[in-house]
């Protein structure tokens, strides 16, 4: 566990992960506690209060783009424009009887309400909202129930992330596949490919189930000559994770080859048959002639997937452009290990000895799990405004 996260981040809260994943197919009514810091002007609702907390569930509400309310421990049901003075009283410090009116009044603001209402509130709040220890109705949904209210911010933040990053997954299969400037091709037919010189390539595998398009689960992002300098072209080194035509080729010089093959050595227990795959740059030519066989299967399994260049033209930098954006699709599909589409059970890199290409779902290493900025370059957002010409220069 990396230090600085509560325990439940390992793993992940699928609890919560699931939740949040469900109200983007619908969008539920939310509705968000208040708190005990607070301007000290009038404000509306959604402005008065000023805790870490209040402001993430904000963030985290609004980034659904549905209804919401705050909920006031002095005011009960708050529509978050209303503006209110300050003020200093808690519900929880009231009469059971003041709690029962409070109550009353927040069930008859929702009742007639026939969508989902989420309570992001702590515990004491969803209490006071039943001092008789009643049914709630069976709309009422409590994600924070019995967890600590220290790490609702957490979550909160988390789930801000998951959304924006679950929309911007949807935009990026749509564009994949509705895009004039990209290419798209079977890797099989990537010897007639016309490709441009630079670029970013995406693999996607039909095999994998993707809830947010046809094309298959994403399952590598890469570019190429991003060392200064570097003159590489992005044929050369989609040729390097292809091989030959007759189906050789070497892992030495492709990464991609090498994992696939290490995991089809595990799945099949088959270390003792290739002692040296992955080991060192170069072989002589015996141990080359060894691993043909295996080559050509890791060729048979590229073969098959979908491949979707993204035309960018830079100079080789680590800050250039397409640095930039292979980074960003990176973390789109993996920050903190979060992964929006789970790979299945039979995906082939679940025999990876790497346990991040298992936890990612990805045929990556480099940069899985870092933090995706949508509002930075290489966001999907970026993509999609950049490549309004030819390239993305």
């Amino acid at each position: 566990m990396r230090s600085g996260q509560p325990d439940f981040f390992e793993p992940p809260d699928k609890g919560w992960k699931k939740f949040v994943l469900s109200c983007l197919n619908t969008p539920p009514v939310f509705v968000v506690s208040c708190g005990r810091r607070k301007s000290t002007r009038a404000a509306a609702a959604e402005d008065l209060y000023r805790s870490r907390r209040f402001q993430q569930a904000k963030k985290f509400v609004t980034s659904f783009g549905t209804d919401w309310y705050v909920l006031s421990g002095k005011h009960g049901l708050l529509e978050p424009a209303e503006t209110l003075e300050p003020y200093d009283q808690s519900i929880t410090a009231a009469s059971l009887e003041a709690q029962a009116s409070w109550a009353e009044g927040v069930l008859h603001r929702l009742q007639h309400e026939t969508r989902k209402v989420v309570f992001l509130v702590p515990d004491r709040y969803k209490n006071a909202l039943n001092p008789r220890n009643e049914p709630f109705p069976r709309n009422w949904e409590f994600p924070f129930e019995n967890i600590d209210e220290s790490h609702h911010t957490n979550l909160l933040r988390r789930g801000e992330a998951l959304v924006r990053r679950s929309k911007d997954l949807s935009v990026l299969h749509h564009f994949l596949m509705s895009s004039p400037e990209v290419i798209k091709f079977k890797f099989k037919e990537f010897s007639t490919a016309a490709l441009p010189e630079q670029g970013v390539y995406i693999f996607t595998d039909p095999k994998e189930p993707s809830d947010v398009g046809e094309i298959g689960r994403i399952v590598r992002i890469g570019t190429h000559a991003v060392s200064e300098g570097s003159r590489a072209t992005l044929r050369v080194r989609l040729r390097n994770h292809f091989g030959l035509k007759t189906g050789e080729g070497s892992h030495r010089g492709s990464i991609f080859r090498l994992h696939v093959g290490e995991a089809i050595i595990r799945q099949r227990n088959m270390m003792r048959e290739f002692p040296y795959w992955g080991s060192g740059q170069d072989a002589n030519k015996e141990i080359k002639l060894s691993e043909q066989k295996l080559e050509r299967e890791v060729s048979d399994y590229l073969s098959n997937l979908n491949v979707f260049v993204i035309p960018v033209a830079d100079r080789a930098s680590k800050n250039s452009k397409r640095a930039h954006l292979e980074t960003q699709l990176i973390a789109l599909c993996s920050q903190d290990l979060d992964v929006l589409e789970q790979a299945s059970p039979a995906w082939l890199g679940n025999y990876s000895s790497k346990e991040i290409i298992r936890s990612s779902g990805l045929w990556n290493v480099r940069d899985v799990g870092v933090i995706y900025k949508p509002e930075k370059i290489g966001s999907v957002g970026w993509m999609v405004k950049a490549l309004g010409g030819d390239n993305v220069s």
